[in-house]
């Protein structure tokens, strides 16, 4: 295996809701010792196995926030104050923190299949790394289903 392919890279990721890039910083060792620390692996593998849960998904949330820049960290506490309207029409402005208002301002699947490709890129994992590793786990999954 080529050890280029864990080259991180910084990664800058449109939101299209409101019209502004991210951008994620590549792991340093002491993001690495904050994800297990927070986590450990099995919660780890857990958030990235399963996105349909919300808890999940705002652990997810966490990590994105924890490696975005500065600049996108201040934009999001700044400039996003999300409010709703209840059902008589009174405006209430949402009380979010950096994670929640990251989770307010992604729209749809693909911009969170954007946002975990920014963030694999980040961690140091190459698109022909990850090519490869679903090669190997399509391999596996063929091996494990032997006709009878």
């Amino acid at each position: 295996m080529d050890l280029s392919q864990f080259v991180a890279h910084k990664t800058t990721i449109n939101l299209c809701k409101v019209g502004v890039d991210i951008t994620i910083n590549p792991f340093s060792l002491l993001d690495d010792s904050w994800l297990q620390n927070e986590f450990g692996e099995e919660r780890l593998t857990e958030i990235f196995s399963s996105l349909d849960k919300e808890e999940n998904i705002n652990d997810l949330m966490r990590i994105v926030y924890h490696q975005l820049d500065d600049e996108s960290k201040m934009f999001l506490i700044e400039q996003i104050k999300p409010v709703e309207y209840d059902e008589d029409g009174k405006k209430k402005e949402l009380k979010l923190n950096g994670p929640q208002k990251l989770k307010y301002v992604i729209s749809g699947a693909s911009e969170l299949m954007a946002v975990l490709d920014g963030l694999a890129k980040a961690k140091g994992l190459s698109e022909p790394l990850m090519k490869q590793v679903g090669d190997v786990t399509k391999v596996k999954k063929k091996v494990v289903r032997k006709k009878k």
